[in-house]
């Protein structure tokens, strides 16, 4: 039986503005948000969502523990998250997650992240798996500046659930030299190349282009 297009938050919800909420609904997904942790596990054991949402401005919750559980129980092999107004590279962040976001914008990238890991076949030609949480010197935007449609992951397990429904032309791994061999066999996805910088980047880019 077909898995429902379902999606757990934590967020402030209804309580709120639920403007996240109500976007995904509205777009035909599932949704059930609550700021109760506890609530958002027992849950999510009977009806098994396809995707976690996570804002770490939710009231009166510690969402990087939330995170901790989620992945430390492993929560996350099966359906990965999304961090809600946290910085990406910010010496808080802890590894676990997919994505992150920094801000509160009109929730259109929630959607195109719930339609990949949800609905699949999406047209993005590169899938980036970002193995550089938590941060240091050798992070960065590498893809910044170019024209290639690309979906970016921090996670080994966002980019395995993410190949089940997609089939983009190339995978592209960040990361230091010494961790590639085991994240690749981690995903076996027969295209997938290694970069350590931007200029690895910019030469497959145009290759890709």
């Amino acid at each position: 039986m077909e898995q429902p297009e379902r999606v757990f938050m934590i967020d402030n919800g209804s309580a709120d503005d639920g403007r996240y909420q109500h976007l995904l609904e509205d777009h035909g997904y599932e949704v059930f948000a609550t700021n109760n942790a506890y609530k958002l596990i027992r849950y999510a054991e009977e009806l098994h969502p396809r995707l976690y949402v996570v804002d770490n401005d939710t009231r009166d919750v510690d969402a990087w523990q939330v995170l901790t559980y989620l992945s430390d129980n492993h929560y996350l092999e099966t359906a990965p998250a999304v961090m809600l107004n946290t910085e990406p590279l910010s010496s808080r962040v802890r590894k676990g997650a997919a994505h992150y976001f920094p801000r509160r914008d009109n929730g259109l990238f929630l959607l195109e992240i719930a339609d990949a890991y949800c609905r699949g076949k999406q047209n993005y030609r590169v899938l980036l798996l970002e193995d550089y949480l938590p941060s240091s010197e050798y992070a960065g935007e590498i893809t910044d500046g170019y024209q290639i449609s690309c979906f970016k992951v921090y996670d080994v397990y966002g980019a395995q659930m993410f190949l089940q429904r997609n089939t983009p032309q190339a995978l592209i791994i960040h990361c230091r030299r010494e961790n590639y061999d085991n994240l690749r066999r981690q995903i076996d996805f027969g295209n997938t190349f290694y970069v350590e910088n931007r200029g690895n980047m910019e030469k497959l880019v145009s290759f890709l282009m």
